[in-house]
């Protein structure tokens, strides 16, 4: 059901928005360029990875969703990070997973926050306009 739920922003075919990701990985700042730098994401010659309903550009910090995506589940924060083959889900980022992945003797674990407000979530999250997304591991 939640998949199929009418969509809240139409299906205008102009639709251009950008979601903002940063991270936080065992206490240092990543920027989203720096994360797939570290997954060894190479990119074509166009400058773009991704497909042209949610993509990112050479350098660029933000996720571009353009067009009217198919379903929700096509623009999600994990759908992104498959696109762009980083890996990502609930509990890990990269190859940060497990409870002692930081080797700081703290138990270490992923959270996600929107806008400020943690989700429980992360992988499933729709990516919105103007969203701030902050993903950390520690």
């Amino acid at each position: 059901k939640y998949w199929t739920e009418t969509f809240p922003f139409g299906s205008d075919p102009n639709l251009h928005w950008h979601a903002y990701p940063s991270f936080k990985i065992c206490g240092e700042d990543k920027t989203l360029p720096e994360v797939m730098a570290m997954a060894g994401v190479k990119f074509p010659p166009s400058g773009m990875v991704g497909p042209e309903t949610m993509h990112t550009h050479l350098g660029e910090p933000r996720i571009h969703i353009e067009g009217p995506p198919v379903n929700r589940k096509s623009i999600t924060l994990g759908q992104f990070f498959k696109n762009i083959n980083v890996k990502f889900s609930n509990e890990r980022i990269l190859t940060y997973t497990g409870t002692s992945a930081c080797n700081n003797n703290k138990t270490n674990s992923l959270t996600v926050s929107v806008n400020g407000k943690p989700t429980d979530d992360p992988e499933n999250l729709v990516l919105q306009d103007g969203q701030k997304i902050l993903i950390e591991y520690a």
